[in-house]
């Protein structure tokens, strides 16, 4: 006859679904304005999507600027003042003049030319004109936003997902601390998910443990569910020092199908060798040929 062998089953099943709804929710603009001068960052969760909002905001009083400038300015010379020439007596020709008798002509007096004295240059004379100008205050505000998302993890089982009824199996979840980063206003800004803890939900039963076993007493499709907490933490770079921003709950679940009979023998999978033993291997497996 010939002898069924159970096909080993030990690869690492993953969860079926993991709860994490990774589409972003809207976030308030206004929950992220900073209402005093600088960088700020707020932040929150909203639908397990956490929100980082970055602002900067710069404030420019009033300024008032005085110009001096010195202008020179050169006053106009007055004209200069000519002599005239001196007019030269008309003489008469000689056949006009008269005879004179015992007189001696008199000299004629040259007229004397006027002198003009000089004016002397002007200096030239400073004029210092002041203006003043007036710059009215400014603001200015910049503001950026981006969303991070948790890494989704699953459920492991050392059995497989197809059990017999009564069998142990222990399930345990991969969930780890892990971190995003991205950038907002030019800022690396980095979230922090850090576990604190799980809830299992299987076979009727809720347990707290990181690992945890159990047999199933009858037959059917069971769900095992894992809920994991983390806390979160937000970080961006020269405009805030790390603050906690709250706890995030992501849930994973497996579906394991639980049946008598529900092994297969090494002929159906194809992945062993089929013998044809004696009846005296019936309840001896641990002789050699029987196993």
């Amino acid at each position: 006859m010939f002898w069924q062998k159970r096909s080993a089953i030990s690869a690492i099943a993953f969860g079926l679904c993991s709860t994490l709804w990774l589409a972003p929710s809207p976030s308030s603009a206004a929950d992220c304005v900073s209402t005093t001068s600088g960088l700020s960052a707020k932040s929150k969760i909203s639908n397990q999507t956490v929100t980082v909002c970055a602002s900067a905001r710069s404030v420019q009083p009033a300024r008032s600027a005085t110009a001096t400038t010195v202008v020179k300015q050169v006053p106009q010379a007055k004209p200069k003042t000519t002599a005239k020439p001196a007019v030269k007596p008309k003489l008469l020709p000689q056949s006009a003049r008269p005879i004179m008798v015992d007189r001696i002509p008199a000299p004629v007096k040259k007229p004397a030319a006027k002198v003009v004295p000089k004016t002397p240059a002007k200096k030239p004379i400073k004029v210092t004109q002041i203006s003043t100008s007036t710059t009215p205050a400014s603001t200015s505000a910049q503001q950026e936003e981006q969303d991070f998302n948790p890494t989704a993890f699953s459920i492991s089982s050392s059995a497989g997902t197809v059990l017999s009824i009564g069998e142990w199996v222990s399930f345990t979840h991969d969930a780890s601390a892990h971190q995003r980063t991205g950038l907002l206003l030019g800022k690396l800004t980095t979230v922090e998910f850090l576990p604190l803890g799980q809830q299992w939900q299987l076979n009727g039963y809720v347990t707290q443990s990181e690992t945890t076993s159990t047999r199933f007493g009858s037959a059917g499709t069971y769900l095992v569910s894992v809920a994991v907490t983390y806390s979160v933490y937000a970080t961006v770079a020269s405009v805030s020092t790390r603050h906690f921003v709250g706890n995030i709950v992501l849930n994973a679940h497996l579906e394991v199908e639980v049946g008598e009979g529900l092994e297969q023998s090494s002929a159906e999978t194809g992945g062993g060798l089929v013998r044809l033993v004696d009846q005296l291997c019936l309840g001896r497996t641990d002789v050699f040929g029987c196993d």
